[in-house]
């Protein structure tokens, strides 16, 4: 199975710790590795403002938290929302339950 995402061109290697001894479901047909790391590794997808950091909640309001935050099942479900929504300077976050391996797509 794979162990790599990949984020701005490059692999980024998961942490051993992030990794479960159990078996891993598998990747669906058409799923990126993106995707499919969001379902198995309880990783939040949200969008934030570039400038400000603030995170889009359900409201369609821009807050200081991710608490409440609208969070999609896929980093192309947010994209595609984005766009719906001409959502202009956001990115699309993927945020771990500890906070201290988020990564921006």
């Amino acid at each position: 199975m794979k162990q790599n995402l990949q984020w701005l061109g490059g692999p980024i290697r998961m942490p051993d710790s992030m990794k479960s001894p159990d078996t891993k479901p598998e990747k669906e047909a058409g799923e990126t590795d993106t995707d499919y790391y969001c379902r198995t590794l309880n990783m939040r997808v949200l969008l934030q403002d570039e400038k400000t950091s603030k995170f889009l909640h359900i409201s369609d309001e821009w807050l200081d938290t991710s608490k409440g935050a609208m969070a999609f099942q896929q980093a192309d479900e947010a994209k595609r929302y984005a766009v719906k929504k001409k959502l202009i300077g956001v990115q699309v976050v993927l945020q771990f339950p500890d906070g201290h391996l988020d990564v921006v797509v």
